[in-house]
């Protein structure tokens, strides 16, 4: 068993004030002491417990600014377990704990959804991104992204969504597709893949003309 399943098996019951700190950990960047004793209403004394013990069961980490100084100041950051943990058990949305990650191709992803407004046909691009938070070797011992990884759950999870938002009566396909989104897509995909993504429309598209011709009219 790897170091990182060990982890997923260390799960404990959350204090209330650990839910709420784990969750601001997860949807904000840069978190300090200061901002969770705001957000809280809790003393330092208090936050800093509740913290030390979301680290030792290695739900977050604690990070230096500056690691060579002893004084350096804090950032609380989330590790895997915890954002698994706060999109599962504590109602956070993996969009909130995905868009705080500092990484590009996610960030141009939710550039390229971006004019989709309805709540429903979002999530059905979304959702198949929760690859994130349920697979180990997307992420590398130091909890960053793998870049190859990412890709591939970006491609395969944009297939997934347009297949579900197809059926959706209400699709306006200019909301996902338009000049602005092109070319978001185009910083995404390579002019290769973004040909094998159309061939994979173009393919279902065709399959479902003929699964209909055979239905009796």
């Amino acid at each position: 068993m790897s170091e990182r399943q060990e982890e997923a098996q260390e799960e404990y019951i959350l204090s209330q004030l650990q839910e709420k700190i784990l969750s601001i950990v997860c949807t904000r960047k840069d978190v300090d002491y200061a901002l969770l004793m705001q957000e809280t209403n809790r003393d330092r004394v208090t936050v800093a417990q509740s913290v030390d013990s979301l680290v030792k069961h290695k739900y977050v980490k604690k990070d230096k600014i500056n690691p060579e100084y002893e004084k350096s100041k804090l950032f609380i950051r989330p590790r895997f377990l915890g954002k698994h943990h706060a999109w599962r058990f504590l109602g956070v949305t993996l969009e909130d704990i995905l868009k705080i990650e500092d990484n590009e191709q996610i960030a141009l992803y939710f550039e390229f959804i971006k004019d989709v407004h309805n709540v429903s046909q979002r999530q059905k691009l979304i959702q198949p991104l929760d690859a994130f938070l349920t697979l180990f070797v997307v992420w590398t011992t130091d909890g960053k992204l793998e870049p190859t990884q990412t890709k591939e759950i970006l491609k395969q999870g944009l297939k997934k969504g347009i297949c579900e938002l197809v059926q959706d009566r209400n699709y306006d396909s200019k909301e996902l597709l338009n000049k602005r989104s092109i070319e978001s897509l185009k910083k995404m995909l390579s002019s290769q893949e973004i040909k094998e993504l159309r061939q994979f429309i173009v393919q279902m598209k065709d399959k479902l003309a003929s699964t209909a011709e055979k239905f009796p009219k």
